[in-house]
């Protein structure tokens, strides 16, 4: 169930479709991820206190 995680809007092209998970046992951290239609790309795994837009903002992607 890839698409499970809430989206996560970002103004960044390269990650339409992004959407985030929390990591069980560490609250306080999530995982960013793009499900496509023959992989799941981990973009970042970042704490909830960090600022998740500007980091996001120039994230480069390389797909499979």
């Amino acid at each position: 169930m890839p698409e499970a995680g809430p989206p996560r809007p970002t103004a960044n092209r390269q990650l339409a479709g992004l959407r985030m998970w929390p990591v069980k046992g560490f609250d306080d951290f999530w995982v960013y991820y793009l499900a496509r239609s023959n992989a799941l790309i981990v973009v970042r795994i970042l704490h909830s206190k960090r600022d998740i837009g500007l980091i996001m903002e120039d994230q480069a992607v390389e797909e499979p």
